[in-house]
């Protein structure tokens, strides 16, 4: 380390003197224990190229090593630092230094080059929070950090980002709650809703709150719960717990509207959900028609055998091998729409309709519980997979 802190001192000295001003103009780098680190002598102005070119240093030097400890992050501030005294408006330059003292766990560092982003860049609100906390942590008890939280939520806080103050009073009506003020709690929180709408941390305990306060009052949750929309449109859980919600109170319609956006969303980065669509199918049955549903459900089952008679004459006329011929016996519904269609069948008394559904179910079990008994018997397979099988095997049962 010693070595290290030597080559900073020699690789700085050296940037001075390409740089036009003279060596002697720098003190050293490591100062004694309580001293400042090293600060360029003002009159010497030095090139951002030569700051460039210490940072670089810094930086590569540090992603060279594989584990790099606390020391390494601290020897590679120091250096950082020597950049900035040549490049002081350079607000990124300051984040690097702030990420550095950060991991090399020295607050007074961290605190000094946060300060330094916020001037810099006065929109930066990540490093204005980071700087409130930090002067917040440092107050001894529970009442002094409200106090402090207090002064930036008024008059004193009218320059800092609606963000920033919404995310500080969340965490004031934390510490209330933990302090037993639930009134203060419910002021806290209801003012952290309302100067961020996308603050989801606020309005997800927001909601949490009134489910467990007001739970007879329907009108009120589904108002948080669309509060917990604006903050993030495009969570589907969201999406689909506004539709229960909606389907408890009767209103169907707009229910089925809120599981299409579920899907929608979904669709984005997967497959939609079967369990998805099902529900969405069986608000249709509740608001429109169940013989609409079960007639699109065996019109579909038709379709899949028809599909399926299809492709193995044309396989066949190909002179592919017969293990490659589609098999319109196995073409069934998956398992969750089947027992959907069994079930409307049942319910309006269409006794066909319900038989062959049941047959299909039936096919369907039997064919699961062979697929994963071929699994367990496999010995060549991993016991992840055949464990795994086990899970299968246990899921098909609790599905019907």
């Amino acid at each position: 380390m010693v070595t290290r802190s030597i080559s900073a001192v020699v690789l700085v000295g050296a940037a001075a003197v390409f740089a036009g001003a003279q060596p002697e103009a720098y003190q050293p780098a490591f100062a004694p224990a309580g001293g400042s680190p090293l600060r360029a002598d003002p009159t010497a102005r030095l090139s951002p190229e030569v700051a460039h070119a210490v940072e670089r240093l810094a930086l590569v030097d540090l992603r060279m090593r594989d584990n790099a400890r606390p020391d390494d992050y601290r020897i590679a501030r120091l250096l950082l630092e020597q950049a900035r005294a040549l490049n002081p408006d350079d607000p990124e330059l300051a984040r690097r230094i702030a990420a550095a003292a950060f991991t090399s766990g020295d607050d007074e560092a961290l605190i000094r080059a946060t300060r330094d982003v916020v001037r810099l860049d006065p929109t930066d609100t990540v490093a204005q929070l980071r700087l409130i906390n930090a002067l917040i942590a440092r107050k001894q008890t529970a009442e002094e950090r409200l106090a402090a939280y207090d002064r930036f939520l008024g008059p004193a806080g009218e320059s800092i980002d609606p963000s920033v103050l919404s995310r500080l009073s969340l965490d004031a009506a934390l510490l209330r709650r933990e302090l037993g003020d639930d009134a203060g709690f419910r002021r806290n929180l209801q003012l952290a809703t309302e100067l961020d709408v996308s603050n989801k941390d606020a309005a997800s305990i927001a909601l949490r709150y009134f489910e467990d306060h007001a739970p007879n009052d329907p009108a009120g949750l589904l108002e948080l719960q669309i509060i917990l929309l604006h903050a993030d449109p495009l969570d589907p859980h969201v999406h689909r717990n506004i539709a229960t919600a909606l389907a408890r109170q009767g209103a169907h319609r707009q229910a089925q509207r809120m599981l299409g956006n579920t899907i929608a969303i979904i669709e984005q980065v997967a497959q939609t959900p079967n369990e998805l669509e099902v529900e969405r199918l069986s608000l249709e049955a509740v608001w429109e028609s169940p013989r609409g549903v079960l007639d699109d459900l065996n019109l579909f089952s038709g379709l899949l055998v028809s599909t399926a008679e299809s492709q193995r004459e044309q396989a066949e006329t190909q002179g592919l091998p017969e293990d490659e011929w589609p098999d319109p016996e196995e073409a069934r519904l998956p398992l969750e729409f089947e027992r959907l269609r069994l079930i409307l069948a049942h319910s309006i008394g269409e006794e066909d309709s319900a038989r062959a559904s049941l047959d299909d179910l039936r096919d369907s079990v039997l064919a699961g519980v062979a697929e994963v008994n071929e699994v367990l018997q496999d010995q060549t397979l991993t016991p992840e997979v055949r464990s795994q099988a086990v899970t299968d095997y246990m899921t098909l049962f609790m599905t019907i």
